[in-house]
């Protein structure tokens, strides 16, 4: 059997062949050359979304157990009820339209007037009159006809390689690159490299430069990775540099249905750490999360599951084994994506149709709404619904981009204030779809060779790296281009607690653990 899927992995939404053996033994990836998003390609997050599928599954359980699922569903909706207004629901965008229209009933069912994103801070930073450029980009086919490309600490070769191929075809069109940030990329002509103890005041200084002035004008584009580690002040100056310059944002978001979330459904403006604050305070008592877990891609994922084993409820709603899985009173199980019957929103406002063929994680959604006082949906009635807000008449129609931003005027914002990070060394996260859906990657850190040669590290040797966080050791690659003091990752590790981390570097012990 084969499926005409959309990798969960961001918000690009390539297309994919998931190809199940009719022997049960597993399933094939291909990437699915017909699809207007991928230009022929999926990237490493996608060869490897064989483990995704296939790696932990589980089973409904109550405190630990196995159960049926309509008793799993029936446990959570007492559990909601008890909680009325002090329960939240989290879902970062791992879910279809439809199921996001069953989670807006829920909601309503249970009192909660807002679902947290894992964007809420973005959101809460950016006027509301300019909240579309947030939600939506611009057409991919955009970024190959640009002027000029700036990218505001962003290395799309790691974060959003489709996209890294729009800007080489750009390049060949004549269009310069400018990368604003703490690691040179070899799709960049010219950079403006600063040191990560002073990422944001940087990005801010560059704003009125006369690098940025003489690459940007209405035909260029500004792309920038947005996502729950972002420093909402990177995100002001990538608008302030359009607002400048009438360049066009692109505001990049992990997960494939971020955009679909935040259009269909109420938003909330609190972040994961708005979230887990408002747990500490104990303003929310029990938490619905879908298809999401903060402490698996987050890197303070300690404080997280403290925060989480406060809470009175935890139900989680998911096809795979997560860190919160363990901690959770209540697991429903859900279908893996390639399975659902369903559509999505990409980053450009493309609908696009998932061919699964399943329900079952909407069903158990509304069916869970329904426990909880509220409305049960139809899965046909939630499909024209979410098409009617989105604009979409009849059948999806995926060579069409039927939303649109719209036009939006851009104001310049108000900078805030840019703390500096203390250290000698940084360790910097690269996140991407491995990172954001915890799928293990491979555990090494670049670093820059006067680094590497001031320890007196060899090849088989490893680095420790140690911070208030934690401590790992990992395997190295040695690296040219980076700044002497930067390590960057694309795993996360004990020692890293945010974006840029300050550490302490030295040669592996014998007694210490290589991080699973």
């Amino acid at each position: 059997m084969t499926i005409i899927s959309i990798c969960p992995g961001c918000s690009i939404g390539c297309g994919l062949y998931i190809r199940e053996a009719n022997d049960g033994s597993g399933i094939r990836v291909d990437f699915r050359k017909r699809s207007p998003v991928n230009m022929g390609k999926i990237c490493g997050f996608g060869t490897r979304i064989k483990s995704f599928y296939e790696d932990s599954p589980i089973k409904p359980m109550i405190k630990g157990k196995e159960a049926p699922q309509d008793e799993a569903i029936g446990e959570a909706a007492k559990l909601l009820k008890a909680a009325g207004k002090n329960a939240a629901i989290l879902c970062m965008g791992n879910a279809t339209n439809e199921e996001i229209m069953a989670l807006n009933e829920l909601a309503a069912a249970i009192g909660v007037d807002a679902v947290e994103t894992g964007l809420g801070e973005l959101l809460k930073a950016v006027p509301e009159d300019m909240h579309p450029i947030v939600k939506v980009g611009i057409p991919l086919e955009e970024i190959e006809n640009a002027s000029n490309i700036v990218l505001v600490d962003t290395d799309v070769l790691v974060q959003y390689p489709l996209v890294a191929r729009r800007i080489i075809a750009a390049r060949k069109k004549g269009a310069k690159v400018l990368e604003i940030g703490v690691s040179p990329s070899t799709l960049a002509d010219t950079g403006i490299t600063i040191s990560p103890g002073e990422l944001v005041k940087g990005i801010q200084d560059a704003v009125g430069s006369s690098e940025v002035k003489k690459m940007l004008d209405d035909k260029a584009v500004v792309i920038c990775d947005t996502s729950p580690l972002t420093d909402v002040e990177i995100v002001k100056a990538a608008i302030n540099m359009c607002a400048d310059t009438g360049a066009k944002p692109l505001f990049l978001h992990p997960y494939a249905n971020p955009t679909g979330l935040m259009l269909l459904g109420t938003p909330s403006t609190g972040g994961i750490s708005g979230l887990v604050d408002r747990i500490n305070k104990g303003e929310v008592k029990a938490l619905f999360v879908l298809e999401s877990d903060p402490a698996a891609c987050m890197p303070n994922a300690g404080e997280i599951k403290e925060a989480l084993e406060k809470l009175d409820a935890l139900i989680v709603q998911t096809a795979r084994e997560t860190p919160i899985t363990a901690l959770a009173d209540v697991v429903i199980e859900n279908d893996a994506f390639y399975m659902k019957d369903g559509s999505t929103v990409n980053i450009e406002g493309r609908v696009q149709k998932n061919h699964g063929t399943s329900t079952f994680g909407f069903d158990a959604l509304t069916k869970l709404s329904k426990a909880a006082g509220g409305k049960e949906l139809k899965a046909e009635d939630a499909f024209k619904h979410a098409m009617g807000k989105l604009g979409v008449e009849g059948e999806i129609d995926e060579d069409v981009i039927p939303v649109s931003r719209g036009e939006v005027k851009l104001s310049k914002i108000t900078p805030g204030e840019a703390k500096a990070t203390a250290g000698e060394v940084f360790l910097v996260y690269r996140t991407n779809p491995l990172t954001w859906n915890a799928v293990p990657g491979d555990c090494v850190v670049e670093a820059g060779y006067s680094l590497l040669v001031g320890l007196s590290m060899y090849k088989d040797e490893q680095l420790s790296i140690k911070s208030s966080a934690g401590e790992s050791a990992v395997d190295f690659k040695p690296s040219r281009d980076l700044q002497d003091k930067v390590l960057v990752s694309k795993t996360l590790l004990s020692a890293g607690n945010g974006a840029v981390t300050g550490v302490e570097v030295s040669k592996r012990s014998s007694s210490l653990s290589i991080p699973e």
